[in-house]
């Protein structure tokens, strides 16, 4: 949970003022070209006939002008879980709080040790890229549905005082919640202090700062929130999951809407930022920006960069914990788009159908 609330600490000082998702006071606009609009609509329609899951979600963003398309008694409003989408948050706040370069264990409390590469050490922006040749996840998780309830930070870093390098960092990328829960943990000691790490904040009241109100890192126990379940492939219900020390890496929670203002915010479209530190378009274009370059495409901080179409994307998708998600923003083009879903099913094919159309700006 700390690692939880430090985020959020560090996302409402980033995005504080970028709006509210009520009507009178949006930062949006309505998307005008309703030709295209129909277009992506019967895309997104199609898809929720193939993808045969309970609820789905789409939005998409051009120039500060959105449009929604919801089925399934869903909403733009409608909250899933968001999962591994989370990585973004993380990599994007990790900036403004941490040296990309130095040595991560040099932002550990005395006595806390991470793996070496034959004496070399893991740096900041590595974790952020996911090149620094951790594991996906942690091999001392308990069994079951909800594998991540009550792992506590002392598990954790026991877990990394005897882990192995998969490979040398920064010559290859691999997905890692471990390296998106570390990098946590380093903003969590820098934000809270080496001495003092409880922070003791209140992730949603942070969150509702920012103005991301349908945003948490942790799941919304409210009734009053238009939360779904997931569902597995087979149809079951998945649990609420919990994530504790690993709550950087896939905890979090959001909507369509509250998702759009993120991109928004990253692309200048809206107020998103009071001055106090580098504006959060800064940040972003910098988090965005290809800082590792492989055969299989690059990676920015919590995301991953391709060419779409001849257009540069930044991307992130989640097949995982009983929802799919996909999150797809093209900033030269001034385009995103969002697809949530209540199935653990990939969307990220549908998403980028969406992203080609969009960024085309034709119907057809």
């Amino acid at each position: 949970m700390k690692k939880i609330t430090a985020l959020a600490l560090v996302l409402c000082l980033l995005l504080s003022g970028c709006g509210t998702r009520f009507d009178k006071a949006s930062p949006f606009k309505k998307f005008r070209d309703d030709a295209l609009s129909s277009a992506l609509q019967q895309l997104s329609a199609d898809a929720y006939g193939e993808l045969g899951t309970g609820k789905l979600s789409v939005g998409v963003l051009r120039d500060g002008r959105v449009r929604f398309y919801s089925f399934g008694g869903a909403s733009e409003d409608t909250v899933y879980s968001i999962g591994l989408l989370t990585q973004m948050l993380t990599g994007i706040a990790a900036q403004n709080y941490l040296d990309m370069d130095a040595p991560a264990v040099s932002y550990l409390g005395e006595g806390l040790t991470l793996p070496t590469w034959n004496g070399q050490e893991i740096t900041v922006g590595q974790l952020a890229t996911q090149t620094a040749g951790l594991a996906d996840w942690p091999d001392n998780l308990m069994p079951g549905d909800n594998p991540c309830f009550g792992y506590s930070d002392r598990r954790f870093f026991n877990y990394l005082a005897q882990a192995k390098l998969l490979y040398e960092p920064g010559t290859e990328a691999r997905d890692s919640a471990v390296s998106a829960a570390l990098l946590g943990n380093l903003m969590e000691w820098e934000v809270g202090g080496k001495n003092t790490r409880d922070i003791n904040l209140v992730s949603a009241k942070v969150i509702a700062r920012a103005g991301m109100l349908s945003t948490y890192m942790a799941v919304p126990k409210s009734d009053s929130v238009p939360r779904t379940v997931g569902h597995y492939p087979n149809g079951a219900v998945s649990s609420f999951r919990q994530y504790d020390a690993m709550g950087t890496a896939a905890a979090g929670y959001s909507s369509a809407y509250d998702m759009l203002i993120f991109a928004a915010a990253c692309m200048d479209q809206i107020s998103s930022y009071d001055g106090a530190s580098p504006s959060f378009p800064k940040l972003a274009r910098e988090a965005f920006t290809a800082h590792y370059e492989g055969a299989d495409g690059g990676r920015g901080y919590g995301c991953r960069i391709d060419a779409l179409d001849g257009q540069t994307v930044a991307w992130q998708q989640s097949v995982f914990g009983g929802f799919g998600a996909y999150f797809g923003m093209c900033m030269d083009k001034g385009t995103a788009v969002i697809v949530l879903c209540d199935r653990e099913c990939a969307v990220t094919e549908i998403g980028e159908r969406l992203l080609e159309r969009l960024n085309s700006g034709t119907a057809q």
